[in-house]
């Protein structure tokens, strides 16, 4: 679709029947994001207005987005515009919702699905970042309650029963997982074997100085000790077992671990 995220199966359950509430300018991150992307469009169309004809699948796609209600229908209809191309969806909103593997099972049971882990000290503090950053008070400055919410992330979201989720809904074969860290540290490797994974030609080799530019690079916050400390409890013997069951976990991933994580 062209939209870097969907999320229908978080939308799904956390807005069910949304219309026109989601352009709610006193609402959430979540009608932000429309609002945003309704800028985007227009100011899309404002500059191509001689384009309506030709790319009326395209508006009527935006419109559909913006206007109608989200259903399996309007999610299912959104990968026609792929044409002969690869269709996909990506949100990390997917992987810890205790029932998105199975109805994406029963919707789309050939789909594939590409896990890409991340450091859970890594994963836990951006996913804390991005939800305090926006705030008016600065990111240290609300400690009691971002050590909270890293408390509640760090004790409801684990990498192993979610993987489990997916193998149980749709069987293994259809599930590649993943590290995060070899986007930068192995970035052909990574693609290589992605694309066995997809079924797709392998791509042509990438140029050095495009696997080592840095794009979006966000500020730098120091994270945490009580974040680590609390992280390290929670998912060691969680990593211990994804390492055992679905791929092994790079070796420096316990480096930030107890020593007797390994």
């Amino acid at each position: 679709p062209p939209l870097k995220e969907l999320r229908y199966f978080y939308e799904a359950a956390t807005y069910p029947g949304e219309r026109l509430g989601r352009l709610n300018p006193f609402g959430d991150w979540h009608t932000a994001h429309y609002r945003h992307f309704l800028r985007k469009r227009l100011a899309y169309w404002g500059l191509r207005p001689h384009r309506l004809f030709s790319e009326r699948a395209q508006w009527r796609w935006d419109l559909r987005t913006l206007c109608s209600v989200h259903d399996d229908r309007w999610y299912t209809d959104m990968f026609r515009l792929a044409g002969d191309r690869l269709p996909g969806d990506i949100s990390p909103d997917y992987l810890f919702r205790l029932d998105s593997a199975r109805r994406l099972s029963e919707l789309l049971p050939q789909a594939k699905i590409l896990v890409m882990l991340r450091h859970p000290i890594d994963w836990v503090w951006s996913f804390a970042r991005m939800s305090f950053l926006g705030s008016a008070r600065g990111l240290h400055d609300q400690e009691t309650s971002l050590r909270e919410f890293v408390e509640e992330c760090a004790r409801v979201n684990r990498y192993f029963p979610a993987l489990r989720r997916i193998e149980e809904s749709g069987g293994r074969e259809r599930m590649h997982v993943d590290f995060y860290d070899h986007i930068a540290g192995d970035p052909l490797g990574l693609l290589s074997r992605i694309c066995e994974f997809l079924d797709v030609a392998p791509q042509p080799v990438l140029k050095p100085e495009l696997t080592s530019r840095q794009i979006n690079v966000g500020k730098r916050y120091e994270v945490p000790e009580y974040l680590e400390e609390v992280v390290r409890e929670a998912f060691t013997e969680d990593l211990r077992r994804v390492d055992q069951e679905f791929g092994t976990v790079p070796t420096w991933w316990w480096e930030r671990m107890p020593r007797s994580a390994n």
